[in-house]
């Protein structure tokens, strides 16, 4: 499993805990891909935090035990409780190197951090399942952009790609539709043809 490899490379690295936000990160790890914050921290009982808005979906996709994040202050006595050591040597805390200034300085200051790119270095290396899954990638696009027809509108040629996509293997939309969310706001979303567009 990749949860072995990366405590692997933690253990090596000398790091009691990792910290993930990264959302590609932790999809990697753990098999589900946040749609909004969730914190993966990976130490010998690993453990991921999602938001109510994902909580359910994490349960049935993650492959690690999941609880629900309710703020930096919760997450941050969660590690004061579980970090090895103790108040007088706590062991070392890895971060990616994607963490904002701001979370750093209200969740890490208490602990002895280093910065790591565990998680990137390891999906350099790709798997025969995941190079199968690129393969199936490039060939639904190259099979996608054929016959179509340029000298048609944007929203006609969009459904077009898109049902070519479709019909061709993929299992998501291609370009996901963008409305206001206010009557009175505009788009800069919206094609030319329809500005002006008002909800109904």
């Amino acid at each position: 499993m990749k949860i072995d490899e990366v405590l692997q490379k933690m253990n090596q690295d000398e790091l009691g805990s990792l910290i993930i936000l990264k959302p590609e990160n932790i999809a990697y790890v753990t098999g589900f891909k946040p749609s909004s914050i969730s914190v993966l921290i990976l130490k010998e009982d690993p453990l991921l935090l999602s938001s109510k808005l994902d909580l359910e979906e994490a349960r049935q996709k993650s492959q690690i035990p999941v609880g629900e994040f309710k703020s930096l202050d919760e997450l941050k006595k969660t590690l004061k409780k579980t970090i090895p050591g103790n108040g007088t040597n706590p062991g070392k805390i890895g971060v990616e190197h994607s963490m904002t200034v701001g979370t750093y300085h209200k969740l890490c200051e208490d602990f002895q951090i280093k910065i790591t790119d565990i998680i990137e270095s390891l999906r350099v290396v790709k798997s025969p399942k995941e190079i199968r899954k690129i393969k199936g990638a490039i060939r639904i696009a190259e099979d996608s952009f054929k016959d179509l027809d340029f000298s048609v509108s944007e929203d006609n040629l969009a459904a077009q790609l898109e049902y070519n996509m479709r019909s061709a293997g993929s299992p998501d939309l291609l370009l996901k539709p963008s409305w206001p969310q206010d009557q009175d706001q505009a788009s800069p979303m919206l094609p030319p043809h329809l500005e002006g567009w008002k909800a109904p």
